[in-house]
C-alpha cells in the first residue's frame, strides 16, 4: 500500500513543483513578469529536473522488475 501512495504522491509532486515555481513569475494581476519564451524554457527545465529527481527517489526503493515498474510509473504519472 505504501508503494502506491509513494507512486501517487510523487506523481502529484511532478505536477505541483513546476506549478509552485511558476507562481514566482506572475504578478497579482496574472501577468507574466518575464518574457514568455524564457518562462516556457524555465518551466521545461524545472519540470524535467523535478521529474528526474522524483524518478531517482522512486526507483531507489525498487529492488527488481524495473521494466514493469517503469511502465506503471509512466502511465500513472501521465494520468495524474
Amino acid at each position: 500500500m505504501q508503494k502506491y501512495l509513494r507512486l501517487v504522491g510523487y506523481g502529484i509532486l511532478t505536477w505541483l513543483i513546476p506549478m509552485f515555481v511558476s507562481f514566482f513569475f506572475y504578478d497579482k494581476n496574472g501577468a507574466c513578469q518575464i518574457n514568455v519564451d524564457l518562462f516556457k524554457s524555465l518551466m521545461l527545465v524545472v519540470g524535467t529536473l523535478a521529474g528526474c529527481w522524483l524518478l531517482v527517489k522512486y526507483f531507489q526503493k525498487i529492488s527488481g522488475d524495473y521494466l514493469r515498474q517503469s511502465v506503471i510509473v509512466g502511465i500513472s504519472w501521465l494520468l495524474i
